[in-house]
């Protein structure tokens, strides 16, 4: 890393009103990468080794490291120099909080039974110190401001470690490249149209409402798309509003990264302008929606309520394009496409809308 551009990089950056939030990996330490070797990796492989630990081959050899060892301490110095070499940063982005077994006593980990067999344990609760560690150091060089932190690791796995962090980035675990033949999680194979609905496959709404939806866990969930092993059909709008027209039934904020970046700011700056983050605003599920009622099947509702009026994002889950009417409250007075602005009639208290396969639709209704 050049230490005269990084600087200049965070200046500008803080100039500019971003936030500075570097990236580290909380689980591997490189041993080797290309020509590059890490001369006290194996003097502290052992003491911070976990057991189990990951096959050592290749290019790239990472040691997976326990966090019940020093190497907590090691990553609480990283993130303290980067502040001192590099400029103030408000927070960390965290990758892979994944909490391994381990039983290897040196590195502060396992016990021995009772039948004299080794068996693991896992170091959450050491976790949850290293991240008050981490943001204490942080927050001191910052003026005492809380931190803004990113936590990556996509599942549900270390939910019991997730109260430090600010936003909690997920998704990745459905990248299409990670299961390639498995057929319950994957279009039908040689089929060109299929292809193109890929989280019409990968991500039933049973999981999206499970797995995703914020309230349960207490973080604001960010969304990573991750079709980056397709890159033909990566950045094209069908794979990305096909997802959207599921994920955001849970209410996620997405990052934009591996798909058509433009749908994903569309969507932002509509959400944004009905200031989705207000108190007031209250975000309705489609499994609590009561209030909005479409005659069609494999078409779900949720909504963003304020003061009355609704913000309401209607998807069609069917692998057929559909056009349905939408009854409304009795007190709405006017509906608003609020993609392009253009206003709908309202008929006898209801909207007509067509939507096509595995996509949806953003309503304004007054």
């Amino acid at each position: 890393m050049n230490k005269t551009r990084t600087q200049a990089k965070v200046q500008a950056d803080r100039a500019a009103g971003r936030k500075i939030v570097p990236y580290w990996d909380r689980r591997h330490l490189p041993i080797s990468q290309k020509n590059k070797v890490n001369p006290d990796a194996e003097k502290i492989y052992q003491a911070w080794s976990t057991d189990p630990q990951r096959p050592r081959a290749g290019r790239f050899d990472w040691m997976r490291c326990s966090g019940t060892s020093e190497w907590q301490d090691y990553l609480v110095w990283c993130i303290d120099q980067w502040n001192e070499v590099f400029g103030t940063i408000d927070g960390a982005y965290i990758d892979e909080l994944i909490l391994d077994p381990n039983k290897n006593a040196v590195s502060g980990g396992g016990y021995t039974d009772y039948d004299g067999e080794r068996r693991p344990t896992y170091s959450w609760l050491a976790e949850r110190n290293l991240y008050k560690r981490m943001h204490y150091v942080i927050a001191k060089r910052n003026g005492n401001l809380p931190p803004w932190s990113i936590a990556h690791c996509s599942a549900t796995s270390m939910m019991e470690i997730l109260s430090p962090f600010t936003v909690f980035l997920t998704g990745e675990h459905l990248y299409s490249g990670y299961f390639p033949d498995d057929k319950n999680l994957n279009p039908p194979k040689g089929d060109p149209v299929e292809r193109m609905y890929y989280y019409s496959y990968s991500l039933p709404m049973e999981r999206v409402r499970g797995e995703f939806y914020h309230r349960q866990w207490g973080a604001v969930i960010a969304w990573l798309p991750c079709l980056k092993n397709q890159r033909d059909i990566m950045e094209h709008p069908t794979p990305t509003r096909d997802l959207m027209s599921r994920i955001m039934h849970a209410d996620v904020i997405f990052w934009p990264l591996w798909c058509n970046k433009q749908e994903v700011y569309k969507v932002d700056e509509i959400r944004r302008q009905w200031n989705i983050g207000d108190p007031a605003v209250e975000f309705i599920p489609y499994w609590e929606n009561k209030a909005l009622v479409a005659d069609a099947q494999d078409v779900i509702i949720s909504y963003y309520d304020k003061n009355g009026e609704k913000l309401a994002i209607i998807s069609n889950l069917a692998r057929k394009n559909q056009e349905f009417d939408i009854v409304l409250p009795p007190t709405a007075q006017s509906v608003i496409n609020a993609e392009n602005g253009q206003a709908l009639p309202v008929v006898n208290g209801k909207v007509k809308v067509n939507i096509k396969r595995n996509d949806f639709g953003m309503l304004i209704i007054k």
